[in-house]
């Protein structure tokens, strides 16, 4: 999950693979009111109700972006 602002986009699952690679690509519009980048990991299993949360990192958009 990646979330810019209010604004939250998610990746496809990556099945059966402890080193999965996503490759995907997301545009986001920035405003003055954003200033982080949020990226969030799940592990996803079946028959399991939620995912679990492995791994959290925010990200100044200083640091990510041009402006």
């Amino acid at each position: 999950m990646v979330r810019v602002g209010h604004v939250q986009r998610q990746s496809r699952v990556i099945y059966c693979t402890l080193d999965p690679v996503w490759g995907d690509e997301m545009i986001f519009e920035i405003d003055g009111r954003a200033d982080v980048l949020e990226l969030r990991i799940f592990d996803w299993n079946v028959g399991v109700a939620t995912d679990k949360l492995i791994g959290l990192v925010e990200l100044p958009l200083k640091d990510v972006c041009n402006r």
